[in-house]
């Protein structure tokens, strides 16, 4: 009876469909919803449930090795249960990391989408970033004095949605490369001037990621851009293009400094912090780039006293604490952070070696192993960005940043040619 009604079902709506209203739902709520990034968890886990049902036999075997890379994420914290003195703490990390679970094994099963449903997904994302950048800045530039005295204080312009700056930084930055990519490489699916459309709002991410001043978002786009450049200069034969890019991006920070007030502020108040940070005898309780160094130091610590397997992921913040009390007081109690705010330094801390490695390897094997030629060049973009924003935030301990690493790796690794056919109406 089920398998009868799947199979009429299946004329109009198949799971490969399901499982791609399923990532479009992330992509355009990774900045505005919270209640998206779990529809979509929900929904690519029963479309993979409904292939399964029809594709007993061949299901399993079908799901890429890119998807089992990524599962290490989820098994490493069931791991860390051995290790750890906060069994409430370990369950909630375990329930946290169920996306690098579910999205990489359901996404597993199914080839790259068609080319129609590529571009809604692809627009879809970097359209809302720029819808997303445009309304913060509209807000914020509504009482401009506010917004300097907000850089000053070295604090962050709010963000309309649900995502903080940080991640918003990271999604704004990857945009504007990917829209980039796309207005060079794409060919044209609705309409004649795609392309342009692409080129336009690539240049318009670039531009608002600088007015908004996010620091992580500019550091990734600078340095998945310049080794994007270099790739172009030393291993294909757009040798001219790619020195005329990185002259570009070399002219395009000294610009913003010139003329961006906010930007040049920015720069500015991130230099004067890092002066205080080392001054010993400085109290550094308002300086948040010199909080995040203590808390670095204070993870190193951490990790020095079990540095083979760690302390416990869910131990990390009550150890960083104590870590605190070896230190020289450099700034109050309550300014301190409780966690490393640096994804390696938290996996450092929390899992010793074994989770450094696997952390490495997540990220990086991907590039090597994916046989999605013709995404190649994006995808190093995207592993360049990942590892450099994991410098500067835990990434992989909210939702946001979970679904937007499991599911963009998964869409960027997605094989050419299917090993499953899609439904009759994939032709979206």
């Amino acid at each position: 009876m089920l398998q009868h009604l799947l199979e009429r079902l299946e004329r109009y709506f198949g799971p490969a469909d399901l499982a791609w209203a399923a990532a479009l739902v992330a992509a355009l709520g990774l900045s505005t919803s919270k209640a998206a990034m779990s529809i979509c968890t929900g929904f690519a886990a029963g479309a993979a449930a409904w292939y399964l049902v029809r594709h007993p036999r061949p299901g399993l075997r079908l799901i890429r090795p890119e998807a089992w890379l990524l599962t290490g994420i989820f098994w490493l914290s069931c791991v860390g249960g051995c290790m750890t003195d906060e069994p409430a703490g370990w369950m909630t990390d375990i329930r946290q990391k169920l996306p690098f679970l579910i999205l990489p094994l359901a996404f597993g099963v199914f080839p790259r989408f068609s080319q129609r449903q590529e571009t809604l997904l692809w627009g879809g994302f970097i359209l809302t970033q720029t819808v997303v950048a445009l309304l913060s800045l509209v807000i914020a530039y509504q009482d401009y004095e506010g917004l300097i005295r907000i850089v000053t204080r070295n604090s962050n312009i709010d963000i309309v949605g649900s995502v903080s700056h940080i991640y918003f930084g990271l999604f704004l930055a990857f945009s504007a490369l990917m829209s980039l990519w796309l207005g060079v490489k794409h060919q044209p699916v609705f309409f004649r001037y795609e392309r342009h459309l692409f080129l336009v709002l690539g240049v318009l991410n670039l531009i608002f990621l600088h007015l908004l001043t996010s620091r992580t978002g500019l550091i990734v786009v600078y340095v998945s851009g310049i080794s994007g450049i270099i790739y172009l200069i030393f291993k294909t034969l757009h040798r001219w293009l790619g020195v005329l890019l990185l002259a570009a991006v070399v002219v395009l920070p000294v610009l913003s400094y010139q003329y961006v007030p906010s930007f040049r502020t920015r720069v500015n108040v991130t230099r004067y912090d890092l002066q205080q940070y080392q001054i010993a005898d400085r109290d550094l309780s308002g300086h948040s780039i010199s909080l995040r160094l203590l808390a670095w130091e204070a993870a190193l610590y951490v990790w020095e006293q079990h540095p083979i397997l760690g302390t416990g992921i869910a131990d990390v913040e009550q150890d960083m604490q104590a870590a605190y009390t070896h230190q020289p007081q450099r700034a109050s109690p309550s300014s301190l952070l409780t966690t490393p705010h640096n994804q390696y330094l938290e996996y450092l801390a929390g899992f010793g070696i074994l989770g450094i490695g696997m952390l490495l390897i997540v990220n990086w094997v991907p590039l090597f192993i994916s046989k999605q030629k013709s995404l190649s060049f994006l995808l190093l973009l995207f592993v360049i960005g990942i590892g450099v924003a994991m410098l500067f935030e835990s990434i992989l301990e909210r939702q946001a940043g979970m679904t937007f690493v499991a599911l963009f790796m998964m869409l960027l690794t997605a094989p050419d040619n299917p090993r499953l056919s899609f439904s009759a109406n994939n032709s979206i």
